[in-house]
């Protein structure tokens, strides 16, 4: 690379020192280490006298830059680093928009276009990698072609794409907008899906409406945009994770027109959406452009409109495709697989708009496994509630035994896959969740398919148990430490509020009466005692009946973990009934003498009950909700109501 450097540099420095070759060609070239030599240098003397513009256009400090440039004008464009970069480059890729603007006035148009020799790229790709938008609009600004040139391969807008961080959403919408040819090569006729992979899907949308033959796009591995997008769940929102506070955000969103600036339209092209008045008054934040000030509701915003732009993607896909032949629509589906890796995701929304476009798609298989047998497989109760709207006839397909003897009940009857099962959080509710897996599939098929053998000469009961020891056993451990460690707290629990009865705070009187029997706070104190005395052996009780409890597979459907919810809830009243049962006895004693300490004393009595409900209620939750709650089959409607197939018509369903 040294000697390369400095010939090059030779060259186009001094042509006439080329010496002539036998074949009349022209060789600079020197020894190894008469070319190190020269090349060290070169750099040093660079080096040295471009050090401060260099330390300028790093720091973005115009003044010295200035101050340098009147002294030395060559500053101005000379190459200032051994790659040849020049200020533009550094300070563009640093990311200094007033730098660049003031560099950009003094210099030629066509000096903007000037290449580094790291990655062959001009300031504009710099800017791209910086980060900053400012930066990128400036250089364009002043040099349109800047768009259209590529460094070794790529144009500034797929080096967006590609190479650049995430959340650069507003650049690559720029450079969208203001570049003319999008495809210059072969390379760039990805830029479909590389968009999709980032999850620009708004841009993808706009740029498929524009040219409508990129829709079906695929690489050399046969990877389209829907394989792409079927990888992807958390761009949908049946395959997204949020929290209960960021549900009730995600509702809250409203769809209504944006006015016109360039960053405004980006959120119009985009869905359109803002936020509505009265959740700026509920969080307090304030919204310039398209910024909220709180990053929860930003994050949560962003993230309904990349679900609505990926829905639209999946229609604007489907659309191109019904075009097509139906030989060739088969070949798309049975050649990418994108409706089994979507059921594997559990991305509804995707289901729904393909089977909505092709219903025949309903009866395809892989491996000699339905649609539905791959939700059951990768255990996505999203995907198998929609079997709420296939009819008889179509059941009885997706029932069908296979070659090796197995149903569907068989499918379910197997241990779910490590991914699913570590989404439970714990052995006990991950054997309760799988058999509910097995009684729901159950109930679906005929009854006549539930007693049927494999080649293995097992039913699917048999399979289970077989399958499922391993984790009973977990669950039974796993129960049995659980109620070891809460009885020990219910036990001490009782056995001080039991004494406590009997040795009232103040005494009693010569006639066995409480000297403070007339106090307020003395009842409070005899109330809560009473109830953490009463609370505590029933939690107490509880969790000896886990500890002899026989661990059938039926006993963690709806026994063990009933009982756990009743040990949790009377050991937590027990906890703030005995803590109670405290405050009041300190009020008692020291209200008269020294009131001020009671009040502090007080305040951290409520520390052992915050720290026991911030510890055991995500585990409590959960249990009452696979529980006692509605469970996790909700039928969902499997065909949508209009016949229409344009995404303008279409509404999402909420």
């Amino acid at each position: 690379m040294a000697n390369n450097l400095i010939k090059d540099r030779e060259i186009e420095e001094n042509p006439e020192s080329k010496e002539e070759n036998v074949d009349g060609s022209r060789d600079g070239s020197d020894s190894p280490a008469q070319a190190e030599a020269r090349l060290l240098s070169v750099i040093r003397v660079d080096h040295n006298r471009y050090r401060g513009i260099y330390h300028a256009a790093i720091k973005g400090d115009w003044k010295m830059a200035e101050k340098i440039i009147k002294e030395d004008p060559e500053a101005l464009r000379a190459e200032i680093s051994m790659l040849k970069m020049t200020a533009l480059h550094i300070a563009a890729g640093s990311g200094h928009s007033h730098f660049v603007e003031q560099l950009a006035k003094r210099l030629p148009p066509e000096a903007l276009e000037v290449k580094a020799v790291m990655g062959q790229g001009t300031a504009l790709h710099y800017a791209v990698f910086s980060g900053s938008l400012k930066t990128v609009e400036t250089l364009v600004r002043h040099n349109q072609n800047l768009t259209e040139i590529k460094d070794h391969m790529l144009i500034p807008l797929m080096a967006a794409v590609v190479k650049a961080r995430k959340n650069q959403r507003e650049i690559v919408w720029f450079l969208y907008l203001k570049t003319k040819n999008l495809f210059p090569d072969p390379v760039h006729t990805q830029l479909p899906r590389f968009l999709c992979m980032s999850g620009l899907h708004d841009v993808t949308v706009h740029l498929l409406k524009r040219y409508p033959d990129k829709a079906l796009i695929k690489n050399e591995a046969g990877f389209n945009l829907l394989t792409t997008l079927a990888s992807k769940p958390d761009d949908f929102f049946s395959g997204s994770r949020l929290t209960f506070w960021e549900r009730w955000i995600y509702k809250c969103w409203f769809s209504l027109k944006a006015k016109s600036t360039f960053k405004i339209d980006v959120l119009s092209l985009y869905s359109n959406a803002v936020i509505p008045d009265f959740l700026f008054w509920v969080f307090g934040s304030s919204c310039t452009g398209y910024t909220v000030g709180f990053s929860q509701s930003k994050k949560v915003r962003y993230a309904k409109l990349r679900h609505k732009s990926a829905l639209k993607l999946v229609f604007v896909v489907c659309e191109e495709l019904s075009r097509k032949q139906t030989e060739e629509v088969e070949f798309f589906f049975q050649g990418t697989d994108v409706l089994y890796v979507a059921a594997g995701s559990g991305i509804v929304e995707m289901i729904r708009v393909c089977l909505h476009f092709f219903p025949d798609l309903i009866w395809m298989s892989k491996s000699e496994k339905s649609l539905w047998q791959h939700a059951v497989i990768f255990r996505q109760e999203k995907i198998f509630s929609l079997s709420g709207g296939l009819t008889e006839l179509s059941k009885m397909f997706h029932s069908t035994p296979n070659k090796s003897g197995n149903t569907i009940l068989h499918e379910a009857a197997k241990l779910a896959p490590p991914e699913r099962l570590s989404s439970v959080s714990c052995p006990a509710l991950q054997m309760q969740r799988e058999l509910q897996w097995f009684k729901e599939v159950e109930k679906w098929i005929k009854p006549e398919l539930i007693s049927r053998r494999n080649e293995d000469k097992k039913t699917a009961r048999e399979l289970f148990t077989e399958e499922h020891e391993d984790l009973a056993r977990k669950g039974e451990r796993w129960m049995k430490d659980t109620s070891n460690s809460c009885m020990v707290v219910a036990t001490l629990i009782s056995t001080v509020v039991f004494a406590a009865a009997f040795t009232v705070p103040g005494g009693n009187s010569s006639e066995g009466v409480p000297i403070f029997l007339g106090k307020n706070a003395f009842e409070v104190f005899i109330i809560s005692d009473a109830l953490a005395l009463l609370s505590s052996l029933t939690s107490l009780l509880m969790f000896l009946s886990i500890l002899t409890a026989k661990y059938a597979e039926e006993d963690f459907l709806k026994s063990l973990p009933l009982r756990l919810i009743i040990g949790l809830a009377t050991l937590f009243f027990a906890i703030a009934a005995v803590m109670t049962s405290f405050v009041a006895t300190l009020w008692i004693i020291l209200n008269d003498r020294v009131r001020w300490v009671t009040i502090p004393i007080t305040a951290l009595a409520s520390i052992p009950v915050t720290l026991f409900v911030t510890l055991q209620l995500p585990l409590f939750f959960d249990m009452c909700q696979s529980t006692c709650g509605a469970g996790i089959f909700r039928p969902q409607k499997l065909w949508y109501r209009h016949s229409g197939r344009s995404v303008l018509e279409y509404k999402q369903d909420s």
